[in-house]
């Protein structure tokens, strides 16, 4: 998966116009917990991802945006689904600690990635809503060591 990175940044730095990466961070797989309640139940779960080393790239060209790759999941892979990367918006940003969100208007997703440069750390979190079995509420914390650059 290191080697899609690399070929993911080298595409980016080969582009014609070359953006400036300011901060990149690269991570060790998010382990936590996930919260879920449906059907009135609240459940809580370990939870986590295994070999998605997630990605961030921070550049001069796309200020107020934080690109996130997450590298897809071996059984996601197995049936075909590529890596994607996504541009989060920063809503706090200081030399200790950058904020970004990741909302989509077309889905009940809210996702937000906080990096922690000084500390070698990233928090993820997220939020869904789904309409399945009477609605289901879920909520996931996850945090992992960073690698900055």
């Amino acid at each position: 998966m290191r080697v899609a990175h690399l070929a993911f940044l080298t595409l980016i730095s080969a582009s014609p116009v070359i953006a400036k990466p300011v901060l990149t961070a690269t991570c060790d797989d998010p382990k936590g917990v996930t919260f879920r309640q449906l059907r009135g139940n609240v459940e809580q779960a370990q939870d986590g991802f295994n070999d998605v080393h997630p990605v961030f790239v921070l550049d001069s060209d796309h200020k107020g945006k934080l690109l996130v790759v997450f590298g897809s999941t071996k059984p996601a892979r197995d049936l075909g689904v590529t890596t994607q990367a996504d541009e989060a918006t920063i809503i706090s940003m200081s030399k200790e600690m950058i904020t970004a969100v990741l909302a989509s208007h077309t889905s009940s997703i809210v996702e937000t990635f906080t990096l922690f440069p000084t500390r070698g750390l990233m928090f993820y979190s997220k939020q869904l809503y789904a309409d399945i079995g009477g609605g289901l509420a879920e909520m996931t914390t996850m945090s992992a060591k960073c690698t900055f650059g």
